[in-house]
């Protein structure tokens, strides 16, 4: 990440719209953008967070699948270099210890704990994300309450 000029304290930074399967939403409009009154926002903030949370369980079902990849690549790699790719690679002396060392330093078995956390890393920050749009809608309607026992005249 790029450093560049450093922002004031009182400066919110804009934030990126977040993008999946040629989807985009822009995060920065519905978590910072002041709606006159909650109409637009009890229509679209339920459906984003609907959106959310379908791409959520996607990336559940990813991060389990991708665990199970990692294993096997992992065993694949064990086998590998008990087979003999341990003594071709220079490793010295085949231990249990350096066997679980070696698999470590598998290309294959590094690509698999990368998807593996990608996918874990998409799957928090989506729950974080829809946690924050549940937050916003319900200040949203409280403010909204608020505002309409202030304005409103009060019948009895």
């Amino acid at each position: 990440m790029s450093r560049g000029k450093p922002r004031q304290s009182h400066e919110v930074p804009k934030l990126k719209a977040i993008e999946l399967e040629g989807d985009s939403v822009d995060i920065d409009y519905f978590l910072k953008h002041e709606f006159v009154d909650i109409f637009e926002p009890c229509q679209t903030l339920p459906a984003i967070i609907e959106w959310i949370n379908s791409h959520l369980q996607f990336y559940h079902q990813e991060r389990i699948a991708l665990k199970q990849d990692a294993k096997k690549a992992e065993a694949r790699a064990y086998f590998d270099l008990r087979n003999g790719i341990f003594e071709e690679r220079g490793y010295g002396k085949m231990t249990e210890a350096a066997l679980g060392h070696a698999i470590c330093l598998e290309e294959s078995v590094i690509e698999a704990h990368d998807n593996y956390a990608g996918a874990c890393s998409w799957a928090k920050r989506l729950e974080n994300l829809m946690v924050s749009m549940q937050l916003r809608l319900d200040m949203l309607r409280s403010s909204e309450a608020t505002r309409r026992k202030l304005v409103e005249p009060i019948t009895d």
